[in-house]
């Protein structure tokens, strides 16, 4: 842990060191009243895309039988993301998450709701994925795309390679024949519970493909923040549509456990794909977007934390 926190100051020395972040286009802003209305804004959607995480949260518990008021998840999810902005990865915040919900709604659920939430970050993480690969086919066909590179294609594939995956299981009747052999063997309980709970699952496809749906809304809402952080450094000679690209890439590394918030990883993955886009505010532009979502995060996680999630 000692490393990881360590890790994000060094990081953030290096991007300032080499120039890949410039302090100067932060401090010389000009908070007019435009600008101020902007982080209004941004900080209004992060809340609105709250209210959906919140939803598709509900909605999964709910199909387990666990009865969770939108309030009350609206205040869980509020609190995973403020733990996840102070914790070495997006993953902190969940194990938070399973912690709080486990004690109150779940207390005689606790595999299924550990496994619903499990199924939430999937979920998440697999639409950020597709929202990179919608946008960055539509690039290529608006022949819209800011520079080639393979890391561009890393969204399509991953996206592919999940859909063949589960397409080539369920079209062969795999998972369909394995879990009745698995239930009927004499395996430790809790595998059962888990192989139970992940039948559930995937015996309610439009439950999963409208959590996906909630996802994609909210991966939007997010990625605004990052327009509003371009249109605050005076505006980037790239298109919206190239924005919109690159966003959900440099995003993905703030999964990674790592560092507390992904701080300086996501920054450094900004800087790379927006300097290989010929933009040099790469670095400052996430800082900015990643700013107003946790003041939005700290606005209603903050409070939700101190009731312990009442």
């Amino acid at each position: 842990m000692l490393v990881k926190i360590t890790l994000a100051p060094a990081l953030m020395y290096w991007l300032i060191s080499s120039g890949r972040l410039d302090q100067t286009y932060l401090l010389n802003i000009q908070w007019s009243q435009r600008a101020v209305g902007l982080v209004v804004l941004g900080v209004g959607a992060v809340l609105s895309g709250i209210l959906l995480l919140a939803w598709r949260l509900r909605l999964l518990v709910g199909c387990g039988g666990i009865d969770l008021p939108l309030g009350r998840a609206y205040s869980l999810t509020s609190i995973g993301l403020f733990s996840a902005a102070i914790l070495p990865g997006a993953v902190g915040g969940d194990l938070v998450k399973i912690i709080y919900l486990c004690r109150g709604e779940a207390a005689s659920q606790r595999v299924f709701a550990t496994l619903a939430i499990v199924c939430d970050r999937t979920i998440g993480l697999f639409s950020l994925l597709l929202f990179g690969a919608l946008v960055t086919v539509l690039a290529w066909l608006t022949d819209s795309l800011p520079f080639w590179s393979p890391v561009l294609w890393l969204a399509p594939t991953g996206v592919l390679a999940t859909i063949g995956a589960v397409g080539l299981l369920v079209g062969r009747g795999v998972v369909a024949r394995a879990i009745p052999v698995l239930q009927g063997r004499s395996l430790p309980r809790r595998l059962r519970q888990l192989i139970a709970v992940g039948d559930l699952f995937a015996r309610r496809p439009r439950l999963i493909l409208g959590c996906v749906g909630l996802a994609l809304a909210n991966h939007f809402l997010v990625c605004a923040t990052f327009l509003i952080g371009g249109e605050l450094l005076g505006g980037l000679d790239l298109s919206l549509l190239q924005q919109l690209l690159l966003n959900p890439l440099a995003m993905v590394a703030n999964a990674i456990p790592v560092t507390p918030g992904g701080l300086g990883l996501a920054e450094g993955a900004f800087s790379y794909l927006y300097g290989a886009a010929g933009c040099s505010l790469g670095a400052a532009t996430g800082i900015l977007g990643r700013t107003i979502q946790y003041a939005a995060y700290t606005i209603v996680g903050l409070p939700a934390l101190v009731l312990r999630g009442k």
